[in-house]
């Protein structure tokens, strides 16, 4: 081994030691995603707003959809899309009640 190395070995093998801890403790850390997700609430009226969220955000990108469509076929198409919404709607309303 060159003589200009030898004076910096000790000290890369020290940080070495030293960067080993911080490593592992980089691969065992947890997102806050993951952390949210498993602290997520379940009780009725979280899952009431969620299903209710869902509900909204799938009739808007229906009729996103729908607006693609020729005129003929938006009609029935934006019908589909409300009734499909009453319904999540309807479904979402027994998660508050707790299925009833």
């Amino acid at each position: 081994m060159p003589k200009h190395i030898r004076p910096v070995l000790p000290f890369l093998l020290t940080l070495g030691v030293m960067l080993m801890p911080s490593a592992h403790a980089a691969q065992n850390t947890t997102s806050s995603v993951e952390i949210r997700q498993s602290t997520e609430d379940t009780s009725p009226q979280a899952q009431y707003k969620r299903a209710q969220r869902e509900a909204h955000a799938a009739y808007q990108e229906a009729l996103a959809d729908c607006k693609k469509m020729s005129k003929s076929e938006r009609s029935a198409c934006e019908k589909e899309a409300k009734t499909n919404f009453q319904s999540d709607m309807k479904d979402a309303e027994k998660m508050r009640s707790g299925g009833k």
